[in-house]
């Protein structure tokens, strides 16, 4: 058991693609604002992470297994075309995997844990008789830590779940051609959109204008984008030739913007470059809070209500420029009147890239079914 006390957020073979060595890896600490070179065994990993019963451990090394090869011919061919419908599958599941099971989403989901326990389950303890009888006050009932050790494995569940709400999206690499090298951080995939709605995720799986960026190596970059809402100017069937360094440092810029604690980077020469990026972003990059919120709520018999609740993560608060991706204007324009005309009737109902699951969601929010959005 002692061999797999060190278990990684990350795996190791895709941290190797940026490793000069397969070994080692230069990391920034942002806290710290320090570089220093590190050992990928020691890199993102946590003591018993995934539990000490290595059941889970074990069920990610075996779908690792499977993984590894494809990401290692993505780089090696440069190329998507390849793809089968089962390696397709298995890269869609590794990249929300991912993004699932990284430190800082364990930190999101016991947030998210919290918030539901203060606004749900201490209420129903106040009002239970029994414990009023034993004596609990409510204050009492307030200061309680209630803990959930394995909650955040409902992320990495989802991930199954979520793999083909992400198959309509256009797949593409980015081969980057400049003196520059790609970046990650602890949290190498991020979910971002052009579009935003104040006090509302856009970055959902099944959100219009979702975009997802994915470092697979100092070079390579894998996006996924849907292509109805933008215009994406490619090079090949596949790919897109990155020869500016301003796309470079704004693909970089995103990756401080989703980090919790360190980026990584391949070369001591990009010391410096690291350094600099932080400095000219770092007063800018917040706090993402993770949100739980009501989005409808209608009184029941016998005292009882039932509530629709949107849990989600505040979204990445950088304008990001890209000289190869454009805003399709009239998407944009059709997708801001829809908007505009849904908001009215559902201030809290954002719309998604799938009609029909639009006039799901419509019908349970206007039925008020008490059945959780998450």
């Amino acid at each position: 058991m002692a061999a797999n006390k060190k278990q990684h957020y990350i795996p190791q073979f895709y941290m190797r693609k940026f490793s000069q060595d397969n070994s080692h890896l230069f990391v920034y600490n942002l806290k710290r604002q320090q570089a220093y070179s590190g050992t990928i065994k020691n890199l993102c990993q946590s003591k018993y992470f995934y539990g000490n019963d290595l059941k889970l451990e074990t069920f990610l090394n075996q779908i690792e297994t499977k993984q590894s090869p494809i990401l290692k011919q993505i780089i090696g061919k440069q190329d998507l075309d390849f793809l089968t419908r089962d390696t397709f599958y298995y890269l869609r599941l590794f990249i929300l995997l991912q993004y699932s099971r990284t430190k800082d989403e364990r930190n999101v989901a016991n947030k998210m844990f919290e918030e539901f326990c203060s606004k749900y389950l201490k209420p129903l303890m106040k009002s239970d008789e029994e414990l009023k009888r034993k004596g609990y006050t409510s204050s009492q009932i307030d200061n309680l830590k209630i803990v959930c050790s394995d909650f955040y494995k409902v992320s990495m569940e989802a991930a199954f779940e979520k793999v083909d709400s992400i198959i309509d999206l256009e797949y593409v690499l980015l081969i980057n051609k400049t003196s520059k090298n790609f970046i990650f951080s602890d949290a190498p995939v991020v979910f971002y959109n052009y579009k935003r709605i104040k006090n509302r995720s856009t970055t959902g799986c099944k959100s219009r204008g979702l975009q997802i960026f994915l470092p697979l190596s100092k070079n390579i970059m894998l996006i996924l984008i849907d292509n109805n809402m933008y215009n994406i100017k490619k090079d090949a069937h596949t790919t897109i030739f990155v020869t500016k360094e301003e796309d470079i440092d704004s693909l970089n810029t995103l990756q401080f913007y989703n980090c919790l604690e360190n980026v990584f980077f391949s070369e001591e020469l990009d010391k410096k470059y690291v350094e600099t990026l932080y400095s000219q972003n770092k007063n800018e990059i917040e706090k993402r809070e993770a949100i739980i919120e009501t989005v409808s709520s209608k009184e029941l018999p016998n005292n009882r209500r039932s509530d629709i609740d949107v849990l989600y993560r505040a979204d990445i608060s950088y304008k990001l420029k890209l000289s190869f991706i454009k805003l399709n204007k009239q998407s944009s324009m059709s997708y801001k009147r829809s908007i505009k005309r849904h908001l009215k009737k559902h201030p809290n109902f954002v719309l998604v890239r799938n009609e029909n699951i639009n006039e799901t969601i419509r019908k349970i929010i206007d039925r008020n079914e008490g059945i959780g959005l998450f």
